[in-house]
């Protein structure tokens, strides 16, 4: 069994988690290989999605170069969790499958970037993160207007690199 997933800044604060699940469950519920899917399912296995009251944030500025004009800071106000089950929902959380599913159902021209991508977290204004499956990079989708996946915000290498560089929001905005 893995090592638990522990968040480097510890001022972060977390309401609801999701229902426990098992590494086998994550692979079963979402079967497809993608770069860096070890630290994901040690996340999720740790934590199976959680909302921050007070918010998180990632300041792309670690991975890349930011403008002035560019997204820096982006806000997390939680992760979906996994379904255990066909139907499982969570009072709190949104189901990462569901939302996938969702996603393709609403906006049938879509389907392509939802079968390229996986949705994770979103912020307070329903803009969402999402899994490249290809590279196994974090992309973040700004809702409205979106309609393809050149649209993507480039936002982290991997999903442990971005859940491991979450922070409390501390640092004035810069973006």
């Amino acid at each position: 069994m893995a090592a638990a997933f522990r968040f480097a800044d510890h001022a972060l604060v977390f309401g609801a988690i999701g229902p426990p699940i098992t590494a086998a469950q994550i692979e079963q519920a979402i079967p497809e290989a993608f770069p860096g899917k070890d630290g994901f399912v040690r996340f999720y296995g740790t934590y199976n999605g959680m909302f921050f009251p007070g918010a998180a944030y990632f300041f792309r500025e670690r991975f890349q170069q930011v403008g002035t004009n560019d997204y820096n800071r982006l806000g997390v106000n939680g992760f979906d969790f996994i379904a255990r089950a066909a139907g499982e929902k969570d009072e709190h959380l949104v189901s990462m499958l569901h939302a996938r599913e969702n996603l393709a159902r609403h906006r049938p021209e879509l389907r392509s970037f939802v079968t390229a991508h996986l949705p994770f977290a979103s912020d307070g204004s329903g803009n969402d993160y999402w899994i490249e499956l290809s590279t196994g990079r974090v992309k973040w989708r700004v809702l409205e207007g979106f309609e393809d996946e050149r649209q993507l915000v480039d936002v982290a290498p991997s999903f442990l690199d971005f859940v491991s560089n979450l922070e409390a929001g501390r640092r004035p905005r810069a973006g």
